[in-house]
């Protein structure tokens, strides 16, 4: 009789358990992209004037698999999307089918992504964008996970 409410009390352990991995991914995975936005250059930050929202509307949420879309913003060089940042947050829905096992992938596939990254736009030295939301990531992983 002991062996079984042991069981069953193991069982409901491992429920709580798997439930809290499922949350700490979708949080951790929900801060790093909110980092990757904020250091990302939009119409409202960049100081080359050369951006019109596609590079951070671009960004993209997937599970299980890495999304290759893009959102290039049509129009003339000086046309912006100044709502860039608050429209790309929505990709944080693509997390609600997140289960146990799952990864959860973030990228932007805009050709020119990896030069923004990496070697600078515009005369700017690099952005650093996925970089700095790592580290900025890491360090708030001990809130986000006393926060379960």
């Amino acid at each position: 009789m002991a062996k079984d409410s042991f069981t069953i009390d193991l069982t409901a352990f491992q429920e709580k358990i798997k439930d809290n991995v499922v949350e700490a991914v979708r949080e951790v995975t929900t801060e790093a992209f909110r980092q990757i936005v904020g250091f990302s250059p939009t119409p409202q930050n960049s100081d080359a004037g050369y951006s019109r929202g596609s590079y951070v509307l671009s960004h993209r949420i997937a599970i299980n698999k890495v999304d290759s879309s893009t959102t290039v913003v049509p129009g003339a060089r000086g046309d912006k999307d100044y709502g860039a940042a608050s429209k790309a947050m929505g990709q944080i829905s693509n997390l609600d089918g997140l289960k146990l096992g799952d990864t959860a992938f973030i990228s932007n596939s805009l050709p020119y992504a990896h030069k923004v990254e990496y070697l600078g736009w515009h005369s700017r030295s690099p952005y650093n964008t996925f970089e700095k939301a790592v580290v900025a990531t890491n360090h708030r992983l001990p809130s986000i996970i006393a926060g379960l």
